[in-house]
Order: C-alpha cells, then structure tokens, then sequence
C-alpha cells in the first residue's frame, strides 16, 4: 500500500473516531437537558411554566388595557383643570403686577418727598394749617369760645 494512501487512511480514521466522541458528548448534553425537563412527581413540567407565563402576560396586557381606558376617560377632565388653573394664573399675575405697580408708584412719590428740602415741607405744611385754620374759622364751625 502506498505510504501517501495509509496517512489519508488515519486521517480519516481520526476523525471518524473524534467524530464519534462528539456524538457521545452531545448525545449526553441532550439526555441531561430531557432529564432536566422531564417533570418529576410534585415540580412543574415546562408546559405549565409555559402556560403561566402565557398568561402573566395577557393579564398584564389587560391591566395596561385598562390603565389606558381611564387615562383616556380622564384626560377631558385633566384639560379643563389646567385650562382654568392657566387662567386663575394669568389672572393673579395681572393682581401681583397692578399691586407691584403701585407700591412702585408709592415709593416713587415718597422718594420725591424724602428728598424735598426741610425748609419747603415746613413752608407748606405751615400753608396747609394756614388754609385749615381760615377754611374752618370762615365758615364759623368751630365754637367760638374755642381757640385753635
């Protein structure tokens, strides 16, 4: 026999053989997974497994079914809660800005009297009594044993 022919004869020989090794090895994977499985007196088989995930998900399903129907039927509601929150606010913004604008006003008109020099709020503090004293004195209301 030739020498190039009885190499390719072991090859093929080893490969057989390792092939069958393989074979053995996934034969043995394969029964462990059937073992594995294969229900046991009192454990649940993989059907059952399978049919309560089955429906753990079409229960689950429903309860979102059902969260979107309410969200729905809410949802008119929700719009007119923010439609007049957005308008009671707007309202209160135009308050606080009038309030704002006049204690702005008020603090301009004693800032321009703060600043009025002593002499002249006395001059017309003096002219107010003065036109108080003539106002009432001219019209005779004031008691006439009365002085002022």
């Amino acid at each position: 026999m030739d020498r190039t022919l009885q190499i390719w004869l072991i090859v093929i020989s080893l490969a057989l053989i390792a092939s069958i090794f393989v074979q053995i090895f996934l034969m043995a994977i394969f029964i462990r997974l059937l073992s594995i499985l294969r229900p046991k007196p009192g454990q649940r088989g993989i059907h059952e497994i399978a049919d309560r995930a089955l429906e753990a998900i079409e229960n689950t399903d429903r309860a979102i079914k059902v969260a979107l129907n309410m969200l729905e039927e809410i949802r008119p509601v929700v719009n007119q809660a923010a439609s007049v929150s957005r308008r009671h606010i707007s309202h209160a913004d135009q308050v606080l800005g009038d309030a704002l604008d006049g204690v702005a006003r008020i603090q301009r008109d004693v800032s321009i009297v703060r600043n009025w020099p002593i002499r002249e709020a006395h001059a017309l503090s003096v002219g107010v009594i003065s036109a108080m004293i003539a106002f009432f004195r001219g019209n005779r209301t004031a008691n006439k044993g009365q002085k002022w």
